[in-house]
């Protein structure tokens, strides 16, 4: 019988999987098969769209989460925020890399 993990444990174990990635030159992200590590190469080299989808800050989805969110959470204001700067940032990278 398999002991179940404790909250903690669970954000301990998620802790180390994404450090040992990043490591590794990758960024773990949910998507709809669960967690996925992908080279950050490959994440930044994607249309921008792509790029928002995987991390899951396009601005369709966090206005959504802003309005059905089932209580108040300042925590979206930087959700929109990453959605800016990540914008910003690679709109400049793309004019570098031309």
């Amino acid at each position: 019988m398999t002991k179940k993990l404790t909250e903690e444990e669970k954000r301990k174990n998620l802790m180390k999987l994404i450090m040992r990635h990043e490591k590794k030159g990758e960024v773990v992200v949910t998507s709809i098969e669960g967690l996925v590590a992908y080279k950050i190469d490959h994440i930044i080299a994607q249309p921008l769209e792509g790029l928002l989808y995987d991390l899951n800050r396009l601005p369709e989805g966090i206005h959504t989460l802003i309005v059905n969110s089932p209580k108040f959470d300042y925590r979206w204001v930087n959700d929109y925020a990453c959605y800016l700067v990540i914008k910003k940032l690679h709109e400049s990278w793309k004019q570098g890399k031309t």
